[in-house]
């Protein structure tokens, strides 16, 4: 059973990372994104020869506001599951406590804790994270240089602006972010240069409440095993009549019939806990070597290509080697757009924007275009009024007044 269980999961979790992420990918995930939408092509033609092609157009139409289009439905459902949650605390554990292992004051530190990820969910939710349009593109125009490998110049025709370097145009919320990151549907927003700060804490304080979760239900657990059902002194009686103590299966099976709310709970928390702390892991290591996320498939993209055009420049030396076995003329990578030339085969792919540990925290934590737009908005208050701005012109004197008719 838990191996179905383990294999169910490891099957879901790499279709989500294909469909959510292949999108943006050229290279391996790329692949894999279009040949597992060529097979939903084909389920989609059967379906037209089931069900008939106006059907189908409805699931279209579901499937790219589901997939393709900002909505609530994932935010929706983090909240009906911290509510049913908070519904199931209530109901099945309060009941439970305080008992000689769990203190009273868990009541409340459990709702609380429930109401403090409800509220930094919406924090996430509704912080902008960094919407470059044309008012506030100079806020953005001088954080990050371009490295002229993955970012140069570009303007974007939606938008109407130059994009800066490390943004992106989300197709899905249909605007340009700085510094994007991803976009996250449990949040209906990106993950950008302004908003990066409370998506990590999000990250982290889920991974606090589920390993919170995970050790007060496994206490609670074992006060219900030990002190109340007495399963170290418990035993059953075999097909040949002999006694036989209790063993761990037998016990879980035991302790699931009689308390299916409690570990359940347990199993789910478990189970979440592990992957918020190593989705949290790989953001801090993504913090920690100045990237983001889509810049890490972009890099991986690029250095796939890399190889490639390495593995084709070889094979053209060889085709045109002479008789001596000399190798051909070789492209120097001047022409990127020529036929034979290969501008990334010798071309050093490295994160230029990676920094010392603390300046990469920083840009994190203090977001460049917020100082930069806390700069800009301090140097306009403290200029000093236009000279004669507030003088108003007299009927007999000043440059405004009208002239008199004769």
């Amino acid at each position: 059973m838990s191996a179905l269980v383990a294999v169910y999961f490891t099957v879901a979790g790499g279709c989500a990372v294909v469909i959510f992420l292949g999108p943006n990918s050229d290279g391996p995930l790329g692949r894999a994104h279009r040949g597992l939408c060529g097979c939903l092509v084909g389920t989609r033609r059967l379906c037209t020869r089931l069900v008939g092609a106006a059907c189908c157009k409805r699931i279209e139409r579901v499937e790219e506001y589901v997939c393709w289009q900002p909505n609530p439905l994932l935010a929706g459902l983090y909240v009906s599951i911290m509510a049913a949650f908070a519904f199931a605390i209530w109901q099945y554990l309060f009941p439970l406590v305080p008992n000689e292992r769990v203190g009273w004051w868990h009541r409340p530190l459990s709702l609380c804790i429930v109401g403090g990820g409800l509220l930094l969910h919406q924090l996430c939710c509704f912080s902008d994270p960094g919407v470059i349009t044309r008012e506030n593109l100079a806020d953005f125009a001088d954080g990050h240089p371009y490295d002229g490998v993955m970012y140069v110049p570009k303007f974007c025709e939606t938008c109407k602006i130059l994009r800066p370097a490390r943004s992106k145009h989300c197709s899905i919320c249909d605007r340009c972010v700085a510094k994007f990151d991803h976009h996250c549907p449990w949040l209906n927003s990106c993950a950008g240069e302004r908003n990066y700060r409370f998506f990590l804490a999000f990250l982290a304080y889920h991974a606090f409440v589920c390993a919170y979760g995970s050790l007060t239900l496994l206490t609670i657990g074992r006060w219900l095993a030990f002190d109340v059902h007495k399963l170290h002194d418990a035993y059953y009686v075999d097909a040949t009549g002999a006694h036989v103590a209790v063993g761990i299966t037998v016990g879980a099976r035991y302790m699931m019939s009689q308390h299916p709310a409690v570990f359940s709970m347990l199993f789910f928390a478990s189970i979440m806990g592990g992957v918020l702390v190593a989705f949290f892991c790989y953001h801090v290591y993504l913090v920690c070597s100045g990237t983001t996320t889509n810049e890490t498939f972009k890099w991986g993209d690029l250095r796939a290509e890399q190889s490639h055009q390495r593995r084709k420049r070889l094979a053209e030396r060889k085709r045109t080697a002479g008789p001596d076995g000399e190798p051909g003329p070789q492209a120097d990578g001047a022409l990127p757009h020529s036929r034979g030339t290969y501008p990334l085969a010798d071309a050093v792919i490295q994160n230029p924007y990676g920094r010392s540990f603390a300046q990469n925290w920083g840009e994190v934590l203090f977001p460049p275009s917020l100082r930069a737009a806390r700069a800009r908005a301090k140097s306009v208050k403290s200029q000093p009024p236009a000279s004669g701005a507030s003088a108003r012109p007299t009927s007999n004197g000043g440059g405004d007044a009208k002239p008199k008719r004769l």
